[in-house]
């Protein structure tokens, strides 16, 4: 609905010249007293790690991020109040059990859906099988799930954009050798509820090469102190941080565990080392936003997904954190630091 369309102001004000009234009214929502108030009512997880927190408010801000960003590929107005396109947002929130519910009530409705995340996916391929649907995937392989007949021609109504996980994998064992040569064993730290494919791709790579690895699966975000400990007690020499929205919402978590524990470990998003993991190197976030924002584009003026083909994320980067591996003793061959995309020091 148009800003103007709407049945109007209780209390008439005039026009911003740049702002619509949506726009205005949200900033007063977020910015209001009794907003702030409403933190402990809402917590998705209870678990606190140092200052930091995540409420289904926060979450709330996140999802409509996206939404904005989205819209904002496509050439639509991101503040709703200029354009015939309409948004629905539907998130979870960590609920994985409302996926086929939402999915369900987004079918026959929408012209296009897109899904962040394996199980969103799945969740949209079982309430519909001619609806268009755009995917971000980064835990799953689309063939081998039914979704693609093939990469360049899906055949179905999935396409979108789905890790490579083997190359992934093979360059994370790759750069981990570079700083721990003898390495023997690595833990795989991953999401029991979602897609396996980056596991077992790990796996393989790592026994082509004569590494030991260990599987440490994480249920919910408390799980993440035992699963280094158990990590440690079974005499690991690093571990690889897998694919998850809640590993990206705990990325500083897991960092700050790597760290308390002397654990070198590898994470996919840029955020891993930022916050203080040893090394990321995989696809960024917002840049997969705008690539998959643009896919949703296309379909919506007519592309069909039975024949546009899957993308793999375009922009890959590497980064180290070199205060890390001074708190770990290690030390970082100038020949990786001088491809790394950053290096935090």
């Amino acid at each position: 609905m148009r800003s103007e369309q709407s049945r109007g102001r209780r209390y008439p004000e005039p026009a911003h010249p740049y702002r619509s009234a949506y726009a205005r009214d949200r900033d007063r929502i977020i910015h209001s007293r009794a907003f702030r108030r409403l933190e402990a009512k809402t917590q998705v997880f209870t678990t606190r790690y140092s200052d930091h927190f995540r409420n289904r408010l926060t979450h709330t801000l996140e999802v409509a991020q996206i939404a904005r960003t989205v819209a904002s590929t496509l050439g639509l107005n991101t503040e709703l109040g200029g354009e015939k396109t309409t948004l629905i947002v539907r998130s979870a929130a960590g609920d994985d059990s409302l996926l086929d519910r939402y999915a369900a009530e987004l079918m026959g409705t929408v012209d296009v859906i897109l899904v962040l995340g394996s199980g969103s996916l799945v969740a949209a391929r079982q309430a519909s099988r001619t609806v268009p649907i755009v995917a971000m995937d980064l835990e799953s392989d689309p063939i081998a799930i039914g979704a693609a007949q093939s990469l360049n021609r899906p055949g179905g109504n999935v396409t979108g954009i789905f890790l490579d996980a083997p190359e992934i994998a093979g360059k994370w064992i790759q750069i981990i050798r570079e700083v721990l040569p003898q390495i023997k064993k690595v833990a795989l730290l991953y999401d029991e509820h979602l897609d396996q494919t980056q596991v077992r791709s790990g796996e393989e790579t790592a026994r082509r090469l004569g590494i030991e690895t260990l599987r440490f699966g994480i249920g919910q975000p408390g799980d993440f102190r035992g699963a280094f400990q158990r990590a440690i007690d079974a005499r690991v020499d690093a571990m690889l941080v897998h694919s998850s929205p809640i590993f990206v919402d705990q990325a500083k978590a897991i960092a700050e565990l790597g760290r308390e524990f002397r654990l070198p470990s590898v994470g996919l998003f840029p955020v891993y080392a930022k916050v203080g993991g040893l090394i990321s190197y995989g696809p960024d976030n917002f840049e997969l936003i705008k690539q998959v924002g643009g896919i949703v584009g296309k379909v919506l003026k007519g592309a069909k997904p039975a024949e546009f083909p899957i993308q793999r994320p375009i922009y890959l980067s590497f980064l180290i954190n070199m205060g890390t591996a001074k708190l770990l003793q290690l030390t970082i061959p100038a020949s990786l630091s001088a491809l790394a995309d950053e290096v935090i020091e």
